[in-house]
């Protein structure tokens, strides 16, 4: 048995040390899935299943990074600047050639993960309140546990995949109470869909025309990409995926001769994808609700399907 201030005792005595690096084991976990993402011969390809796990590797990888060269800050003191406010993150280091904090937290049992990622949460926001405007590149967290529930797993995986943070996910195991060993964890939160592609619902689009007067002349390149860029921009900010695109009609009887098309993804699409291959999902509330929206969807694209197979717009020409 042990304490996690014994925890915290050690990993401190490694930072001063500059060796705290030289004791993470398997980190071939992390590696080999960097080396799919970088190899330049590799076609990627898309596929949700993979998402949370590339993304966890490169945030992974990233506060390795910040690791390399590190001087301690805090050890298990407050970092609050109203008194009364405590927010006490276990270990505070900073890397001043990358001038980027690494907050360290350690948690011993399932009881405590819970409270895990709210922590990290809270002990951000300070350090933003510190560092007004500092970015997702000058904070890295180093989440330290004995077990990964299916909580801190999903937890962990929303962090760095939809909310961009990066985190650096360890599992610690004692030989005793003074001896302690550190492993890379990947959270393994993704589940495989078996999407391999878009159905005819999934992609919605919305069309921006210029009033004829705009039209009449050439295409206003300056004014025109710079809203596409402001556009694209609240998509990223928002985590919404999908496209735009500004293109011109070469037909004379056009009313205007360039439009703005917005697309954007509707994730709702993506959810009933009934594949054979794939171990069969759990039923829930949940999941029938969703169920039944999602079949009256797939109804709805197939009927529209049927009817221009009817009107013979997708009949091949027969040969001469």
């Amino acid at each position: 048995m042990y304490t996690e201030q014994q925890a915290a005792d050690w990993l401190v005595d490694l930072i001063n040390d500059g060796t705290f690096l030289s004791v993470i084991q398997n980190l071939t976990k992390v590696e080999a899935i960097m080396e799919v993402i970088q190899d330049k011969n590799t076609v990627p390809g898309f596929s949700v299943d993979v998402m949370s796990r590339h993304r966890a590797a490169l945030a992974a990888t990233y506060v390795l990074s910040l690791c390399d060269s590190m001087e301690l800050v805090s050890v298990n003191t407050s970092i609050s600047r109203k008194t009364g406010e405590v927010l006490r993150p276990d270990i505070v280091a900073f890397n001043p050639e990358k001038q980027a904090l690494i907050v360290f937290e350690i948690k011993r049992k399932q009881v405590s993960e819970r409270e895990a990622i709210t922590e990290l949460i809270g002990y951000e926001q300070e350090i933003r309140n510190h560092f007004p405007f500092a970015s997702e590149l000058d904070i890295g967290f180093v989440l330290i546990s004995e077990e990964w529930s299916p909580m801190l797993n999903h937890s962990v995986t929303s962090l760095v995949t939809w909310h961009q943070k990066n985190c650096l996910c360890l599992t610690i195991e004692a030989a005793s109470p003074l001896k302690f060993s550190l492993s890379a964890h990947i959270p393994e939160a993704w589940q495989l869909l078996g999407s391999v592609g878009l159905r005819a619902n999934a992609l919605q689009t919305v069309e921006i025309r210029p009033s004829n007067e705009e039209s009449r002349n050439s295409v206003p390149y300056s004014s025109v990409i710079t809203a596409t860029q402001l556009i694209a921009r609240k998509g990223d900010l928002i985590n919404s995926h999908g496209f735009v695109v500004v293109w011109s009609s070469p037909s004379p009887l056009a009313e205007v001769s360039w439009f703005i098309t917005v697309c954007i993804l509707n994730p709702q699409e993506l959810f009933h994808d009934p594949n054979p291959y794939l171990p069969e999902v759990r039923r829930s509330e949940f999941r029938d609700y969703f169920d039944k929206s999602a079949k009256v969807s797939y109804e709805d694209s197939r009927t529209t399907w049927e009817k221009l197979k009817k009107m013979e717009i997708f009949q091949k020409k027969q040969s001469p």
